[in-house]
């Protein structure tokens, strides 16, 4: 079955080799030479990989690579990242101290989950939140809890899978999650909950992880962390770049010394994933790490075809563009599909200040704000029309990447 995207040709750059490289493949494999350092910094940035590759490389190694300034500048998202890790991480402390005075089980995922496994070295991968899995039973109790101890409940509204995103007090978003909404036992079961995952086992203690807490075990981190990459956010890439995953997945390599994934992994994806997206993202993984992601991207392959994805989502607009057009037959649900799309279009043409916000920016004055409610629905449609015309004109082939 072929994958669920269309991408357009991406053309390969001495820079975009380098980067990747520098990102995924092995570190004593020789760079290209004459990379402008301006350029790869640019696209390092852009594919959200700089920290990571400033972790990766010795200051002394990327200015040899790319020169004084460029180094500099990567080294700067180093530490910045590693400034940031450290707030997200005594957010996650002060999570677990409040769950375990209140007896509430916690299930790390994502970023907090691999910084605890001890995988993710400090400030090496951007985060913007932290997700935690709570049982339905708890879920309701833990999030007032958390505002009663400081956290500012957002005004976005509730998802099917979380609770509305909470601040904490230094400003880290908080989502309490109380279903791993797309992971099932079965095709038509429901999504796994923590009270799910930890009674079979899926959910372990570990030495890393706070008191009263737990951490998915390695078939479930990885099927989850692909699930929330490719189905949840792979026709969104510049809200959660893709690169984020094969950097996860890279980490995790490396740390049990390039083991296979176990057939959990596919257990847990088969409900929306077929065998050939699964199959497509392990394997891209592979190439990636084996610093061969230049000849894949020209190749006819399932990985080659993904990463043309994963670059074309950030480096084509009009790709971006068509990806949102497909991203509202894509959703993930437990839901009815009409249910499902019935929420989809209320938040979509009535959405909450907090929403409007996120898509427009802060208003002005009330004014303004009941002019963009006004507007919301005639912006939609212009929209949808933008989305609609760039998916005309790349299966024309009227547009790809320009180096």
């Amino acid at each position: 079955m072929p994958l669920r995207f269309a991408p357009p040709t991406v053309a390969p750059s001495p820079e975009l080799a380098w980067v990747l490289l520098r990102a995924y493949g092995p570190s004593a494999q020789p760079s290209t030479a004459g990379i402008d350092g301006d350029v790869a910094v640019e696209l390092a940035r852009k594919l959200d990989l700089a920290a990571r590759i400033a972790r990766r490389r010795s200051a002394g190694q990327l200015q040899d690579e790319l020169g004084k300034s460029a180094a500099r500048h990567l080294v700067a998202d180093l530490l910045a990242s590693i400034g940031h890790d450290r707030v997200l991480m005594s957010a996650a402390r002060e999570l677990a101290t409040t769950a375990a005075s209140a007896d509430v089980p916690l299930v790390w995922l994502k970023f907090a989950a691999l910084r605890f496994l001890g995988v993710l070295p400090e400030g090496g991968r951007n985060a913007t939140d932290l997700d935690v899995l709570v049982s339905t039973r708890d879920a309701l109790r833990f999030h007032a809890l958390l505002v009663a101890r400081g956290f500012v409940s957002s005004d976005l509204p509730a998802s099917e899978h979380h609770l509305p995103p909470l601040h904490s007090p230094r400003g880290v978003p908080v989502e309490v999650h109380h279903r791993l909404l797309g992971l099932r036992p079965t095709s038509r079961g429901a999504s796994l909950t923590a009270e799910d995952i930890i009674a079979s086992g899926a959910a372990v203690r570990h030495r890393g992880a706070p008191e009263n807490s737990y951490l998915p075990d390695r078939d479930l981190l990885l099927a989850h962390l692909i699930l929330h990459a490719y189905v949840h956010h792979g026709a969104a890439p510049s809200s959660y770049p893709m690169t984020r995953l094969f950097a996860d997945l890279a980490d995790l390599r490396a740390a049990e010394g390039g083991g296979a994934p176990g057939g959990g992994v596919r257990q847990w994806l088969g409900a929306e994933m077929a065998a050939d997206e699964i199959s497509a993202v392990l394997e891209l993984a592979e190439v990636l790490c084996r610093g061969e992601a230049p000849a894949a991207l020209s190749a006819a392959s399932r990985a080659g075809l993904l990463l043309r994805h994963v670059l074309g989502g950030i480096f084509v607009p009009a790709y971006e563009d068509s990806l949102k057009l497909a991203f509202l037959f894509q959703s993930v649900t437990d839901e009815s599909r009409l249910a499902s799309a019935a929420h989809l279009l209320r938040g979509a043409f009535f959405p909450t200040r907090a929403q409007l916000e996120l898509i427009y920016g802060p208003a002005s004055s009330p004014h303004a704000l009941r002019m963009r409610r006004a507007m919301r629905p005639f912006d939609l449609l212009w929209r949808l029309g933008r989305y609609a015309w760039s998916h005309v004109r790349l299966r024309a082939g009227l547009t790809r990447r320009s180096d």
